[in-house]
């Protein structure tokens, strides 16, 4: 009996001692050969090989930015260590865990340049196939890890130019490209990056002057002088954009900086005396009759639409409440005071705001006034006004309706 006892005790231990063994759940492959290098390095020998490596200047994968190597005596880990952790770096790049594989290439000595180039090269290479095959999440999740180790590294910056470039966020890219410069001391370098970034503006705008995007060309173009304030291509697309859009006066000021370049010198002056000709040109504003009226179409803050009734016996110009509502959900305007008015229907509560800019045909006036009243009219949203009026010499055509303006005045 006692034997038969003992038996079953010992078969009990052995079932026990074998479950605690085995493991619960199985780690990733990356992580596993991880634990296998870490058990590597603990049984290696401490005593360093010594290695000379020679690394000449290559051509960086992407552009053709140089990457600076200098030539060195390699100080390596044993030769089947830094195998398996090459191995485990490039696997754990494979699976997309890139932090990971950042993490690991601090266990490669920084004077082991050759291994570090190959395991950059080899990181590189699997990023630029994420941007072609347009996994863009998974490429920026690559580069960040990587700047994460080497912020400075001029290939994965320039990996970041080419992502928002890829993204169609092209000022975004300008401006990353502008900053390339400033990551590296070699003055090739630098101008190189310079280079680069200005190819990428004249592009850009090259793009948008085909298009005739010239809203698009204003806006990009004032966003890489915001990045480089002395940019001269952007200063004269700026102005050319200004000038197809009859903002003629702004255009002229854009032009003021470019008349001591020697390269931008004749057509400076050539589109300023097509200025000086388009500010004396009158303007003709077509117009829609109604009864003994007429109604002209205007913009507000460069994105509103309205249709004002011309009324040369208001001082001021009007906006029925309703419209008015509509223009506030769509733009900024500011409140300025509330006042009486005096209509044909007798006195009339309203409220004054100021917008930031009204627009007929390019004419436009900064800072116009408009009353707010409970005006209703199906065939307008308000009046326009002498405050606007006054500004030019006009001239009503009612047998073609057109409204002349003229002599456009600064303000």
């Amino acid at each position: 009996m006692w034997r038969f006892l003992f038996l079953t005790i010992l078969i009990a231990s052995l079932g026990l001692n074998i479950y605690l063994l085995v493991p619960l759940k199985q780690t990733s492959i990356v992580k596993t050969a991880f634990n296998d290098f870490v058990k590597s390095s603990d049984s290696a020998p401490k005593t360093s090989q010594v290695k000379e490596v020679n690394v000449n200047k290559t051509q960086a994968l992407t552009n053709g930015l140089p990457m600076l190597l200098s030539t060195i005596d390699a100080v390596t880990l044993p030769r089947q260590q830094v195998k398996n952790l090459e191995d485990t770096i490039q696997q754990a790049i494979d699976a997309q865990e890139y932090f990971l594989a950042s993490n690991l290439l601090y266990e490669i000595p920084l004077e082991d340049q050759q291994r570090l180039y190959t395991l950059k090269s080899y990181w590189l290479s699997n990023t630029m196939q994420l941007l072609k095959n347009k996994h863009y999440l998974l490429a920026e999740n690559a580069i960040d890890a990587f700047l994460a180790y080497a912020p400075d590294d001029l290939d994965f910056l320039l990996a970041v130019v080419k992502l928002r470039l890829a993204k169609q966020q092209i000022l975004l890219a300008v401006k990353k490209a502008f900053n390339l410069e400033h990551h590296t001391f070699d003055l090739d370098l630098k101008q190189q990056s310079l280079d680069y970034a200005q190819t990428l503006v004249r592009d850009e705008i090259k793009r948008l002057f085909e298009l005739a995007l010239w809203v698009e060309l204003a806006q990009f173009t004032e966003g890489v002088l915001a990045i480089v304030p002395n940019n001269a291509q952007a200063q004269w697309a700026l102005a050319q954009a200004q000038f197809q859009l009859g903002d003629y006066l702004f255009a002229r000021q854009s032009l003021n900086t470019l008349l001591d370049q020697p390269n931008y010198q004749v057509k400076t002056e050539r589109l300023l005396k097509n200025i000086e000709l388009a500010l004396q040109r009158p303007v003709m504003v077509p117009l829609t009759r109604n009864g003994d009226h007429f109604i002209v179409e205007g913009v507000i803050n460069n994105s509103f639409s309205v249709n004002l009734l011309i009324d040369t016996g208001a001082s001021i110009s009007l906006l029925s409440q309703s419209v008015f509502d509509q223009l506030v959900l769509q733009s900024t305007v500011k409140y300025i005071d509330d006042i009486m008015l005096t209509t044909a229907g007798g006195q009339v509560a309203s409220r004054i705001y100021q917008v930031d800019e009204f627009t007929l045909e390019g004419y436009r006036v900064k800072n116009l006034l408009f009353a707010v009243i409970p005006y209703k009219n199906q065939t307008n949203d308000g009046l326009l006004g002498m405050n606007y009026l006054r500004l030019f010499d006009f001239h009503l055509d009612q047998s073609n309706n057109l409204l002349r303006l003229e002599n456009k005045l600064p303000y």
